[in-house]
């Protein structure tokens, strides 16, 4: 998943926050239903920035709603060591 959910399917910003929040929801949920161990975020960093406030909005709002859903953070690396050992 990334900052692509406000965009697609135009170039340019085709949701509002509402809208990317809700379509991400739906893809966390279907993860969960398809026991997926690992779910991958990917955010450029220059739409962490005033000039694109909804990516910026969208991109600490799914932290929140991952922390308060106590799904657990891991980095690449991390997942890659994890899911070698299986």
């Amino acid at each position: 998943m990334d900052s692509y959910i406000i965009e697609k399917p135009k170039q340019w910003q085709s949701k509002n926050f509402f809208q990317s929040c809700e379509e991400t929801k739906k893809i966390i949920d279907k993860a969960v239903d398809l026991n997926l161990p690992y779910l991958g975020i990917d955010f450029h960093d220059r739409y962490f920035s005033h000039s694109h406030k909804t990516w910026k909005d969208w991109y600490m709002w799914l932290i929140e709603y991952l922390s308060e859903n106590k799904i657990e953070f891991v980095n690449f690396k991390m997942a890659v060591k994890e899911l070698e050992s299986k």
